[in-house]
């Protein structure tokens, strides 16, 4: 290799290519080592990787090659033995092998992978090498071709004299004006986290962050709280009672480092009912396992050792124990001696190590064991593992594996045989629920569009019915208890409540609230959604939620709003603030469980695969049909809005019923199917991509059906007004969807609004950006719903049954 300065035109040999190098990095590092695979020379080595981007050409013999390793002066990442930090080179063409991404979270551990980032690279080589480009082909060399660079350059190449400033346009952010409901109020900055109510029943504790991170401690009879912790560098992410007096905190002060783990002895009430505590704080940062009988006044631990090993510890914290002491993780003192590799420990009832997540042939297995003898019993993706009992016999979690739905079922590992513990025909399982001694005791799932947990005896179902009769019309989920299971807390909601939490003793059949999720709601009054039954063209029962604004006056417009995912996820009769923010507005909200939805079983969920863009969208049609019939909507003021592959399905509508929809929002939305196989963490491994292409379909041989179906390819049919939000960090569904649409669409002549939420991921955003997010979106519907104009009339078709 050699590198090409700006400026030069090298003379390439005939088994010569070019080949963009191009690193992303969060932390600057010595050097960048790429090796040819198979040959001690033949390769380079970049110094001095600063953090930002790096780009830099090369002149390279045609062959196989690999990021191999990159370094600091006193550690060093290798790479050499993962294959997708491999790549080919080719003779006579511009190599890209992807965007090298690297972000270190702490020491010993990072996240370094390839994502494709092509349009940044045509960019930096037509502003650095403009010759270069015009001369060669521009090839993207991972595990799928890219049919973009040259689709981009022929479209590029029709308009001359259009500048990357020119392409780049958009427009500005939409301002809402006043909002009914403040989009604060909706997503206010303090949520709660956690609660966790002790041993005894007469403790409760909540964590609360927003600005700040928060831990009360609330007595159950005084109901006076006091603060365990205040703090804005972190946030509380887990509480743990460890016995009737002790909490274990976990306290995340950096998403690049595992918890803090801090541990407070409570004392008794003083005659007002407030308590005092006292803290100390482990060594070693972690996570809580539990307690054990093997080691009295101990709590389990797991945290990575220096190597990036999982390592498991029982660390004293009796009343005279020195926390702070090293010395307690070091490691001779491990309890999980005998097993590397792991990524996860289950422990039983005992507090003994008996179960353990690891890999095995590059898939995640369940192993099992004791005494640091383990061998593996089930692969992971065949069984969502929960929890073990108590004596260890036993697995719990959920599978589809051989049967119609989703079961609650039990493994067991003896035999690696899984049996059904409760299951209803076409109906996928969620969860379990345990009772007060952490025995499973029942199972939940959506009936209807609401949740259901059924109980599998007479006491559970007793105390369920109980708790229900005293909040009638509403959905309630118990989510903590006591041992004594007399003393719990409820979390209580519908469509238009959001979650409010009381404790309900139930021996004295007394309830009080003790939180709201979002208690600035309580005097608004909100929309309540209603179930729909639709029937497709093919005859599929699909099931839809419509919501109306409150005391509308005539026909409503519509906000079409399909949930993302697709395969596997679900939208419900539960509280959600975007569409209270829509109704609140005057719109009327369509949420549509289409084929691929979860919740209905298997053959439901299946039957959405290898169909994004067609028989999804063909079930929403079919909704949206049914509900402009019978309902007061305005089949002539319409929008899509959604996330993900939500906001994918809003682009796709908008394109192939392009005289219904006004406008189109898409967040964190998919604009080419090609490129998530080469800049998506779904698709980072041979079995990923395996899984992908199954449920969207192989880009080498179902290319054409995938550009057909990809908003990108089909820009010029994207005639309405769009707004794009994006996450620049986002790993799942990368930003170079929406540059590369924001590219299109300028050639187009029709620059979107876009909002570039700066360091953000795919969705979870921290509150400042959800605010100027949803304020943003409001403000576009305004423009595009709220005024009068022709009317615009949908598509006729054959009537919906429903």
């Amino acid at each position: 290799m050699r590198e090409v300065k700006p400026g030069s035109v090298p003379v390439l040999a005939p088994d010569e290519g070019l080949l963009v190098v191009s690193v992303s990095s969060s932390e600057s590092f010595s050097t960048l080592e790429i090796s040819r695979d198979g040959k001690f020379l033949g390769g380079d080595a970049i110094a001095g990787v600063g953090k930002g981007r790096l780009e830099r050409l090369f002149v390279a013999t045609e062959g196989d090659y690999h990021w191999s390793r990159i370094d600091y002066p006193y550690r060093y990442y290798p790479l050499d033995d993962d294959k997708e930090f491999h790549f080919h080179v080719k003779h006579g063409v511009i190599n890209y092998p992807g965007e090298l991404v690297y972000r270190p979270r702490n020491q010993s551990r990072a996240d370094i992978h390839i994502a494709n980032r092509g349009l940044r690279a045509i960019d930096w080589l037509r502003a650095k090498y403009p010759d270069l480009y015009a001369k060669f082909a521009f090839e993207y060399g991972g595990h799928y071709a890219d049919s973009f660079p040259a689709f981009y350059r022929k479209e590029r190449e029709a308009q001359p004299t259009r500048t990357d400033a020119d392409l780049d346009r958009t427009l500005p952010l939409p301002d809402p004006g006043k909002l009914p409901i403040p989009v604060a109020d909706l997503w206010p900055k303090t949520h709660i986290h956690r609660l966790a109510i002790s041993p005894g029943g007469d403790m409760l504790a909540e964590a609360t962050y927003g600005d700040a991170s928060h831990l009360d401690l609330i007595d159950l009879r005084s109901y006076l709280s006091v603060p365990l912790v205040s703090s804005n560098r972190g946030y509380v992410d887990d509480v743990d009672w460890l016995g009737k007096d002790i909490l274990a905190v976990s306290y995340v002060d950096s998403d690049a480092d595992p918890p803090w783990i801090y541990v407070f002895r409570i004392g008794a009430a003083d005659a007002k009912g407030r308590r005092s505590a006292s803290q100390s704080l482990l060594s070693h940062r972690g996570w809580v396992l539990g307690t054990s009988k093997a080691y009295p006044d101990h709590v389990l631990v797991e945290s990575w050792s220096d190597g990036g090993d999982l390592q498991v510890h029982a660390v004293d914290i009796g009343p005279d124990a020195k926390t702070s002491d090293p010395s307690q993780f070091w490691r001779p003192t491990r309890i999980d001696r005998g097993f590397s590799g792991a990524r996860g420990w289950f422990v039983d009832g005992n507090g003994e190590l008996r179960g353990v997540l690891a890999y095995k042939d590059k898939q995640l297995w369940l192993y099992y064991g004791s005494g640091g003898h383990y061998e593996p019993v089930f692969k992971v993706s065949d069984f969502n593992v929960a929890t073990m009992s108590a004596d260890g016999s036993r697995f719990y979690g959920m599978s589809d594996k051989d049967r119609g739905q989703t079961d609650l079922v039990e493994l067991d590992p003896a035999t690696g045989k899984l049996s059904t513990l409760y299951s209803k025909p076409g109906i996928d399982m969620e969860g379990a629920v345990f009772d007060s001694r952490n025995k499973i005791a029942g199972a939940y799932y959506h009936s209807n569009g609401v949740r259901v947990v059924d109980y599998f005896d007479d006491a559970e179902r007793n105390t369920a019915a109980r708790i229900a009769k005293a909040f009638p019309g509403m959905t309630t989920m118990i989510i903590d208890r006591d041992e004594s299971a007399t003393q719990v807390v409820v979390a209580v909601e519908r469509s238009d409540q959001a979650a409010r939490y009381y404790h309900v003793d139930l021996a004295h059949s007394a309830a009080t609230l003790i939180d709201e999720a979002k208690p600035a709601l309580a005097s608004k009054k909100l929309a309540a959604a209603r179930l729909i039954e639709v029937a497709a063209a093919d005859g599929t029962r699909i099931e839809a939620y419509l919501t109306l604004p409150v005391d509308a006056a005539g026909k409503a417009p519509l906000v079409v709003f399909p949930h993302g995912g697709p395969i596997g996820i679900r939208d419900s009769l539960e509280f959600d603030p975007s569409v209270q923010l829509f109704a609140s507005m005057g719109y009327a909200v369509l949420q549509v469980n289409y084929r691929g939805s979860g919740g209905f079983g298997r053959q439901f969920r299946e039957a959405g695969e290898r169909h994004y863009g067609g028989l999804i969208e063909d079930d929403i049609d079919a909704a949206t049909r049914a509900v402009i019939k019978d309902y007061p909507v305005d089949a002539s003021r319409m929008c899509a809005v959604g996330a993900s592959y939500g906001g994918y399905s809003a682009l796709v509508s908008a394109i192939r019923w392009p005289e219904r929809f006004r406008c189109v929002v898409s967040i964190s939305g998919v604009s080419d199917q090609l490129l998530m196989f080469t800049a998506s963490d779904s698709t980072r491994t041979a079995n990923d991509r395996a899984d992908v292409e199954k449920i969207i379909g192989n880009p080498a041989t179902d290319e054409a059906r995938m550009r057909e179906f990809s908003p990108l390819y089909r820009y010029r049919e994207l005639k309405v007004p769009v707004m794009l939000a994006h996450g620049t960090e986002d790993q799942r569904v990368d930003y170079e969807h929406s540059r590369r649409l924001v590219r299109m669409l300028n050639l187009a002549g029709h620059p979107p609004v876009m909002l570039s939420l700066v360091g953000e991921g795919h969705g979870g955003f921290d509150s400042a950006n959800e605010l100027v997010l949803w304020k943003a979106v409001a403000g576009f519907l305004r423009e595009y719903l709220d005024p009068p104009v022709a009317k615009m009339v949908p598509a006729p078709a054959a009537p919906a049954t429903h």
